[in-house]
């Protein structure tokens, strides 16, 4: 089964599961792009003829939108593009725990030990390589871009893009914030003002 027919599935089964949810369809909060969700959500209207209101942002911005609302809030529903984002919105309180038909066939591993929050997709993390230089050959692990031989060699997104503070949390989870913090001071000083918004923006300049 594909992930897009996966996520149809749990939003049907949310919606016949919870009672508490707006008759007229599901409000949805989406840290996700646009183009990745609304085919989804599209094909779940279709397939069920419930209508989704969906409010589009940042995670990080419509985590503390929900923080703010309370239990005031319209949300049915909150995706977000990285795990960290959820962790923080279980340990604020602010989800529902999902019922165990949802959550026992995701590995533990993806989904909050509480059981308030689940995995519904994964992203990989690569590097893009101009193959054309030779300089970046030696490079077998993220840790070697902060190599001194790559200055000017390399280009980074900016600190608050939540993507990449999303990996650099991985990292530091995975070694240790000191060997990561050497690492991002040897990332800066390697770009050497080469720092963009977006992922897309670096793939084009390399």
């Amino acid at each position: 089964m594909c992930m897009g027919k996966k996520i149809i599935g749990f939003l049907t089964l949310m919606f016949v599961f919870n009672t508490s949810m707006a008759a007229d369809g599901l409000v949805i909060y989406s840290g996700r792009s646009d183009k990745f969700v609304k085919p989804v959500l599209e094909a779940f209207t279709r397939e069920t003829g419930i209508e989704v209101v969906l409010h589009a942002g940042k995670s990080t911005a419509l985590l503390n939108k929900l923080q703010l609302e309370g239990d005031r809030t319209s949300a049915d529903i909150f995706f977000s593009n990285d795990a960290g984002t959820l962790q923080k919105g279980s340990e604020l309180g602010l989800f529902a725990t999902i019922p165990a038909e949802f959550t026992e066939p995701v590995p533990t591993n993806y989904r909050a030990k509480d059981n308030t929050w689940i995995g519904l997709s994964a992203r990989a993390r690569v590097l893009v390589v101009n193959t054309e230089s030779d300089k970046a050959k030696f490079v077998r692990s993220v840790f070697d871009l902060a190599d001194p031989k790559l200055k000017g060699q390399i280009a980074i997104t900016n600190s608050t893009n939540e993507s990449y503070i999303a990996g650099v949390t991985v990292y530091m989870v995975a070694t240790d914030k000191e060997k990561v913090k050497s690492w991002l001071e040897g990332l800066k000083n390697n770009a050497e003002g080469k720092v963009f918004d977006k992922h897309s923006k670096i793939v084009s300049d390399v």
